[in-house]
């Protein structure tokens, strides 16, 4: 039976769950169908576009790609932000399709150090975390309830600094300095201790005259 004339699209290989940034695998797959859903063998040009939660995530890859006997292959497409999204194809005039949802998620964090690793009563100081799979956006820091964050920076996938404040009131001694990266995916890491200083006391004797 040979099909009739390309009428709409649907998806073959639907999107999968996928971690941030890496290649959604299988690759995803649309067909171009007739109008009683025969495969067509057009060579017409397909694009897919993200739609969705968050605002702000971006699909990357070859996201325009001509049809082969009917059917365009999307081998290398990625998300750069946490979340639930579907795909949308389309294709000039003919009837466009949506996929099923599919999850993107965060990497899990670890901790390899932190620097420095003291500091006094009622200082402000920056506080460089080392690691892997920070996400900037996601990614946040915690020395426990008594130590202020005041902001941090994801510099690099494995790097945040972070401008803290501890309080003259602070708990002297050890705190659990860890990275938390937000849902779907992610996690909290191991802790890395930071040890909070009371300031040595200086004694001034004078001369009784």
């Amino acid at each position: 039976m040979n099909p009739g004339a390309p009428a709409k699209l649907a998806f073959s290989q639907q999107p999968s769950n996928t971690m941030l940034n890496q290649a959604i695998t299988p690759a995803v797959t649309a067909q171009i169908l007739d109008a009683n859903n025969n495969l067509t063998t057009s060579t017409a040009n397909l694009s897919v576009a993200l739609t969705g939660s968050p605002a702000g995530g971006t699909l990357g890859g070859n996201t325009s790609v001509a049809a082969v006997a009917g059917i365009a292959t999307f081998s290398n497409l990625s998300v750069n932000k946490a979340g639930t999204y579907t795909l949308s194809a389309t294709s000039g005039v003919l009837t466009g399709a949506t996929s099923a949802a599919f999850t993107i998620s965060n990497p899990v964090p670890t901790l390899a150090s932190i620097s420095p690793i003291s500091s006094n009563l009622g200082q402000t100081l920056n506080v460089v975390f080392t690691g892997t799979n920070f996400v900037n956006g996601a990614s946040t820091v915690s020395f426990g309830s008594d130590i202020t964050v005041n902001t941090i920076t994801v510099n690099s996938s494995t790097q945040i600094t972070a401008n803290i404040t501890i309080p003259a009131n602070a708990i002297i001694g050890a705190h659990n300095g860890t990275v938390t990266t937000a849902a779907p995916g992610g996690g909290t890491t191991s802790s890395q201790i930071f040890t909070v200083n009371n300031p040595a006391t200086t004694t001034v004797l004078t001369k009784r005259q």
